[in-house]
């Protein structure tokens, strides 16, 4: 979640971000990010759907929009909502990893 004024927004966040040495020591540090929207007819088809569940605590079927890539100061991030399961977080990376061909 991030706070931009007023409002509120899911995200999906590249997960070594929340663990890195910068965040542990001082706070700081960029995050990977990814918009996550529940407007599921836009689909593009690398798209990733997420099934709301007890551990993503998301409240209708979501797609995490994997072509807006972008990052943040991790200091803009207010609180972790939940997290995907194991098959979802493959996806991301893989996406990830084609994207900027590492």
């Amino acid at each position: 979640m991030n706070a931009e004024g007023t409002a509120s927004r899911a995200a999906a966040l590249e997960r070594r971000a929340w663990g890195s040495e910068t965040m542990q020591r001082d706070g700081r540090g960029l995050v990977t990010v990814m918009v996550m929207s529940s407007y599921k007819n836009r689909q593009w088809k690398f798209d990733i759907l997420v099934q709301p569940d007890a551990a993503n605590h998301l409240h209708t079927t979501t797609l995490i929009k994997v072509r807006h890539i972008m990052s943040f100061d991790a200091t803009r991030m207010i609180k972790k909502i939940g997290t995907v399961d194991g098959t979802t977080l493959g996806r991301v990376k893989e996406y990830l990893s084609k994207h900027f061909g590492i």
